[in-house]
């Protein structure tokens, strides 16, 4: 794969508490990015195999099966996948977790093995004007405390997942790091992703002059828990280059290293 011809695919679901019907989901939309689109980057949204409910424990207890199944996919058709996020009872580094989860985003590449595990450094514990009201990821999940720049077929993927989007110094240390595509992970909900959405993502890519693939959750998933959607791949310049509304769908568009690297040229950020 070379760098120049990096085609991205953000996935859209609308995840219930279902495994399995989840995992059908995401191969099936899988399939079509790459039958459809020749996407060779997949990136699926925060909590896509289990979206709460109280298969989080059954997922976190059987993780490496499911890790297998997207090393699998990920040979046989050739692409880079960015598995959003799955609760994980490991650490990036190996160790075990206090006992809470970690929401943990992984990266496996076109020959079938993972090469990086990120967990989410910034929980979602906060109060917004919805039907849930009250968030408090902290209860279940440990926080993160490291940043991952991973190197796939000549371009650096940063690792971010849902909340952290709105920490500008995160993606900083990513761009500092080298990165030039960022991945986001996220199951926004419909109140703040349709205030701020689409704006931060547009902010971070023109602060890091980066390529932003931002795969959301979209839709309804419990009378009181509901996701904005609007999945975006965005340039370096800040333009959107492709969404999905809501629902479950994919968007996908050409990743331009050279432009990007031109664009860097003429405004440099970094000295």
């Amino acid at each position: 794969m070379s760098a120049l011809n990096i085609t991205a695919a953000a996935i859209q679901m609308v995840s219930g508490d279902n495994v399995e019907l989840n995992l059908k989901d995401a191969m099936n939309l899988a399939q079509k990015a790459v039958m459809e689109c020749g996407a060779n980057l997949l990136v699926f949204p925060e909590n896509f195999l289990c979206f709460g409910g109280k298969q989080q424990a059954y997922l976190a207890k059987n993780i490496t099966l499911y890790l297998q199944k997207f090393q699998i996919m990920a040979k046989e058709l050739n692409v880079n996948l960015v598995l959003g996020s799955i609760p994980s009872f490991t650490r990036h580094d190996g160790n075990r977790t206090d006992g809470r989860y970690r929401s943990a985003s992984y990266v496996i590449n076109s020959k079938g093995l993972i090469c990086c595990q990120y967990d989410k450094v910034n929980l979602f514990d906060v109060e917004v004007d919805d039907a849930q009201g009250c968030y408090r990821e902290s209860d279940e999940f440990e926080a993160g405390e490291a940043t991952k720049v991973i190197e796939l077929d000549g371009y650096s993927l940063g690792m971010s997942i849902c909340y952290d989007l709105r920490f500008p110094n995160l993606f900083q240390e990513l761009r500092l790091t080298g990165a030039n595509v960022i991945v986001v992970p996220a199951a926004f909900t419909k109140v703040t992703g349709k205030a701020h959405w689409e704006v931060l993502l547009r902010a971070r890519a023109i602060e890091t002059q980066s390529y932003i693939i931002a795969a959301n959750q979209g839709g309804q998933h419990t009378p009181q828990r509901e996701t904005w959607g609007h999945s975006m791949i965005i340039n370096p310049w800040g333009e959107i280059i492709a969404e999905q509304d809501v629902g479950k769908g994919i968007c996908c568009a050409p990743l331009d290293l050279k432009a990007l690297n031109e664009i860097r040229k003429a405004m440099p950020l970094i000295s």
